[in-house]
């Protein structure tokens, strides 16, 4: 019964070499594609005029070597949610250096603020430095996003690279979030990977980059999911303390988001007792 043929043994080997060797080499050669694109992301020159497009305005080797680093980042991940190997966190590495540079163009390029012009982005900043400027809130509804803003602008960040470092941290938060919220759900030793594959994609477009609010807030929402499910399965106490945290942080950045945190706690609740009483068993 132990006696192993060659064609298992083939088999085995074939899948070692595409759980190790394969990855590694992608790994390997997305590395040097984007060595060669934060060469050219460092060699650009700010706008001397007006500029009708900024994807005009850079070389077309950088988005040919963004796009190639992008999808092979989500490629990277998806073999990894196959094989169950380590390797999603080369992707997840590369795929937030990608995005890390695709969030700063405009800064580098020496654009004073870029697409902002949704909604009511501006006024947004306009809040912000009415915060740095007198020390109190200028009667916002929702000051959570501002007041992180005008912190991070005390503790030494520019106020015009603020609107693209908080787009791209909002959005590696939506990243993780998601996969460890289906690592999380499904329990399956794949699908941490294969869920940050799926989130990798930038689904609100342009509202990545307009800072606002409500969507920013909506980004954290994967997180929040999350602890709800953890706090459900083990009833620790620091997932509830965590819950809360973030809660009020939503509760205070847009009423849109906390309607909709609000509406999917209590559908989640009633599932829960409704399913109780069909199956006479915990939901866990």
């Amino acid at each position: 019964m132990g006696y192993e043929t060659d064609i298992d043994r083939g088999v085995f080997d074939t899948y070692q070499f595409a759980n190790r060797d394969l990855q590694e080499y992608l790994v390997i050669i997305l590395a040097g594609f984007l060595v060669l694109e934060s060469g050219i992301f460092l060699m650009i020159q700010p706008a001397t005029g007006y500029e009708t497009s900024l994807i005009e305005a850079l070389p077309q080797p950088f988005w040919y070597l963004f796009y190639i680093v992008l999808g092979g980042g989500i490629l990277t991940l998806i073999a990894a949610a196959v094989t169950e190997s380590g390797y999603w966190r080369h992707g997840l590495a590369l795929i937030v250096a990608n995005y890390a540079m695709y969030f700063f163009l405009p800064k580098a390029r020496g654009y004073r603020f870029y697409g902002q012009g949704t909604a009511d982005a501006l006024r947004h900043f306009g809040d912000v430095k009415s915060i740095l400027a007198t020390g109190s809130l200028p009667g916002i509804w929702y000051p959570g996003e501002h007041v992180l803003m005008a912190q991070m602008t005390m503790l030494g960040v520019p106020l015009d690279a603020i609107p693209y470092l908080t787009a791209f941290l909002f959005t590696a938060i939506q990243i993780v979030g998601i996969g460890v919220l289906v690592r999380t759900v499904s329990g399956q030793p794949g699908s941490l990977a294969a869920g940050l594959a799926a989130g990798t994609p930038l689904i609100y477009t342009t509202f990545h980059l307009s800072n606002h609010p409500a969507m920013n807030s909506f980004m954290i929402v994967p997180v929040l999911l999350t602890l709800t499910e953890l706090y459900r399965r083990s009833n620790d106490n620091e997932y509830v303390v965590l819950f809360l945290l973030i809660g009020v942080f939503i509760i205070y950045s847009h009423p849109m988001t906390t309607l909709f945190m609000v509406g999917l706690l209590l559908l989640t609740a009633v599932y829960s007792g409704v399913f109780n009483r069909l199956s006479l068993s915990d939901v866990r």
